[in-house]
């Protein structure tokens, strides 16, 4: 497969780093499964408060990481609302910018004055521009897009949507925008046009044929692939534990197809609380992925507010 920098058609150089030669991984990413090998690198804490993260992208030496800041917690409704389920609580969305220490470069604040929307999402990057859905903290509600220059962090609309879109995909190959609803049950494309922007409205849904893991964050790939990764944080079991089945999925939302699957054997012990399980599997929150010389390396976030950052590579 061609590297995503001859997809793109361009790069993008800001000093001596290239930042268009993301993942090159697609080819690698079939010879996983259940048996490989994950072996840890390094790991970092992010030394900024950095509450709920979401989306994840590295982008040379720095990351863009969303997150929700909540404020008021939304609260279950008895019966639905106008097509609601709970109401719509109090939060700030942030596009935090920071280096492989853990070092705060800058804290983007995002659909500001915008009322309920205020829940970022998975990220995607096409070479110049972070795009990150921020929408309502509910499903079935309301979302806007946004893309973030990497070389000056100004933010701009893209569009608008009646609906809670928790992930995008920059497909340059393709020419399509695609969006993840709520646990990813449903995929949204829009065209692109010869500038990069989606047309006005939306021209295809289909149901997601697979529900063992809820999307967290999806990146393009080479091609018209892209990958995904989540959890099912699963109960039920006669030891009354709560397991979290942490999974990576290859997906062609052109097609709608799943190409590929398989787990993340990967858990990060942390203290026990009413809001998270004490094993949080490494899937949970955002992650990233990038080919280091050869090495398929992952980066992943898992835990809120004190987040440490984890390093792996794979084969």
């Amino acid at each position: 497969m061609k590297r995503l920098a001859a997809l793109i058609g361009f790069v993008l150089f800001i000093g001596s780093t290239t930042y268009a030669d993301i993942p090159n991984v697609a080819a690698d990413l079939p010879k996983l499964s259940r048996s490989s090998v994950w072996t840890p690198l390094s790991n970092f804490k992010l030394q900024f408060p950095s509450f709920h993260p979401q989306g994840m992208v590295k982008v040379g030496d720095i990351y863009y990481m969303s997150s929700v800041e909540i404020l008021e917690a939304t609260q279950r409704y008895p019966q639905v609302q106008n097509g609601l389920d709970r109401s719509a609580g109090k939060g700030r969305a942030h596009l935090f910018k920071f280096d492989n220490t853990g070092k705060l470069l800058a804290d983007i604040i995002l659909a500001a004055g915008e009322g309920d929307v205020y829940h970022p999402g998975g990220l995607d990057f096409d070479g110049r521009y972070v795009y990150v859905p921020v929408a309502e903290y509910r499903p079935d509600s309301n979302t806007i897009l946004y893309k973030v220059d990497v070389t000056t962090d100004k933010a701009t609309e893209v569009l608008r949507y009646r609906d809670h879109l928790g992930g995008v995909v920059v497909d340059l190959t393709g020419k399509k925008l695609h969006l993840i609803s709520w646990g990813a049950r449903r995929w949204y494309s829009w065209p692109l046009d010869a500038r990069g922007n989606p047309a006005t409205t939306m021209t295809q849904m289909r149901p997601n044929p697979m529900s063992y893991i809820d999307y967290q964050d999806c990146h393009h790939l080479e091609a018209k692939l892209s990958l995904c990764s989540g959890v099912a944080y699963l109960t039920g079991h006669p030891s009354k534990t709560i397991f979290g089945l942490g999974g990576l999925e290859v997906v062609n939302f052109n097609t709608g197809r799943v190409l590929a699957g398989f787990p993340v054997p990967l858990w990060e012990s942390v203290p026990a609380s009413a809001s998270q399980p004490t094993n949080l599997a490494m899937t949970t929150n955002p992650f990233t992925v990038w080919n280091d010389q050869g090495t398929l390396t992952f980066a992943f976030a898992p835990h809120d507010d004190e987040t440490t950052v984890y390093l792996y590579s794979v084969k």
